[in-house]
């Protein structure tokens, strides 16, 4: 699998910048697999989805800034490097890298 199957266009507008100001009021997007119905709601609905046997995993990271973008003085060119880990962050690991 490649880091590039996950690229798609996301306006900035539609990048959460900040957390929500009141907790439970966070969009949630609700997928019904059975009628391919898609429903907007918000994380505090989450327990109308949930049945007994559910398992619900939660995603506590941490975001860090990830994707870097240069570009030359005397040249036209441009690079996007995106960290995909916090040992790319440290230089350990080589990131992924595409012109832009």
């Amino acid at each position: 699998m490649k880091t590039r199957q996950f690229w798609y266009p996301l306006p900035e507008r539609l990048i959460a910048q900040h957390p929500a100001e009141r907790r439970g009021t966070e969009r949630m997007m609700v997928l019904h697999r059975d009628t391919g119905m898609l429903e907007h709601r918000h994380i505090a609905d989450i327990v109308e989805y949930i049945g007994p046997n559910d398992l619900l995993v939660v995603n506590d990271t941490k975001v860090f800034p990830a994707r870097l973008v240069g570009t030359w003085t005397d040249t036209p060119g441009a690079v996007e490097v995106l960290l995909v880990s916090p040992a790319a962050a440290a230089g350990r690991r080589p990131p992924a890298a595409s012109p832009v």
